[in-house]
């Protein structure tokens, strides 16, 4: 499975970083990650160019995953995002490792400049705008105060759902599964990770019930503290302020097309039930 990075996105130490990560989830038994595949150069990454002035484009080669998306419960990717943020605590990354961070900053901007994916606010105007600035006030109030303490943050997957799970069984054990696609993999809170998993779905009037099997499996082999249970709403808040964003810079595909108006809609309402507290309810 050849895949083709995204310009200016990764540069090549970053893409390697990426690779040593997954292969040292691999050796250590932690999950199940696809290898890559070396160039005829014995390189792990292929730097690809169609003339003398073009833009080279970076490419890894990776052996293929079978199987389809599980319909995985949220416990089951608990269990998964439990055992990735043990490993991280513990590893040392190899000399020249780097991959960007999930901060305030790279996720809503700041000084000026947009988030990573875009700025929510495209698609977003009049009172509603007021509404979730607001929300995105407290966000940044709330994480900020929490802070960066090496038990809260470090390397995680950053998109660890359903979408980027394969299986060939029933998906009943989170051992059965290859992650894949670590492409957003990076600094951040750990229980970003949670907020990952709920993706598109922070709207729904199930969600309690979603974080609830999340955090159930995460428990299994690793402990959440009050503090780390207060910040759940506004790490979800924050997701779904990037994926606004995201949306709006990626207009013209075929997966936002199809959430259509509604998905600002529900960012609205999402950003209602968190300022009124009533976003999760009583999670413990």
């Amino acid at each position: 499975m050849l895949r083709l990075n995204r310009p200016d996105y990764h540069g090549y130490e970053a893409i390697v970083s990426e690779l040593a990560w997954t292969g040292a989830l691999r050796e250590a038994g932690v999950v199940r990650t696809p290898r890559w595949i070396p160039t005829l150069a014995g390189e792990p990454v292929a730097r690809l160019t169609t003339g003398p002035a073009s833009t080279p484009r970076h490419a890894v080669l990776f052996s293929y995953a079978r199987g389809g998306h599980p319909e995985a419960g949220l416990g089951e990717i608990g269990d998964l995002a439990a055992r990735l943020h043990a490993h991280a605590r513990s590893w040392r990354p190899p000399a020249r490792f780097c991959r960007f961070s999930w901060d305030l900053a790279a996720a809503l901007g700041g000084g000026g400049q947009p988030g990573r994916w875009g700025d929510w606010r495209v698609d977003v105007a009049g009172a509603e705008r007021g509404v979730v600035e607001a929300a995105e006030s407290r966000v940044r109030q709330l994480l900020t105060a929490y802070g960066t303490a090496p038990s809260r943050y470090g390397l995680i997957h950053a998109d660890l759902r359903a979408a980027n799970l394969l299986s060939e069984g029933d998906g009943s054990r989170a051992a059965a599964f290859d992650v894949i696609d670590f492409d957003d993999c990076g600094y951040s809170w750990f229980l970003y990770d949670l907020a990952a998993s709920v993706s598109f779905l922070e709207h729904r009037r199930e969600l309690p019930a979603l974080i609830g099997g999340w955090l159930e499996g995460y428990r299994r082999t690793a402990n959440v503290a009050a503090a780390d249970l207060a910040v759940v709403p506004s790490l979800i808040m924050l997701r779904r302020l990037q994926l606004q964003a995201w949306s709006s810079s990626h207009a013209d595909t075929e997966m936002v097309r199809s959430l259509g108006t509604a998905f600002t809609a529900g960012t609205v309402e999402v950003a209602e039930r968190y300022l009124s507290g009533t976003l999760l309810g009583g999670i413990s």
